[in-house]
């Protein structure tokens, strides 16, 4: 799994990328993203600062991407860089 970031101003936009997702089961990955999200960032985080999540397929471009290790560190950047 993977996560993009997108700042939008205090908040941010995540695209959680899961390998092998399908649109047909959208309800049950969507669900296990918000969840590993939380494990991930907090409760607080997700519900204060990240705006929309979005879930796809793995990127077959080359957007910059997280580990779940990482994104709490990329997280807090993304939101404070001006």
């Amino acid at each position: 799994m993977r996560v993009h970031i997108e700042p939008m101003g205090q908040t941010a936009d995540l695209t959680v990328f899961i390998p092998g997702y399908t649109p047909t089961a959208k309800k049950e990955y969507t669900t296990a993203a918000f969840l590993l999200l939380d494990g991930a960032l907090g409760e607080y985080d997700v519900e204060a600062r990240v705006g929309r999540i979005q879930v796809d397929s793995m990127p077959k471009s080359s957007v910059q991407t997280n580990s779940l290790d990482g994104l709490p560190d990329a997280f807090d950047a993304a939101l404070t860089q001006k």
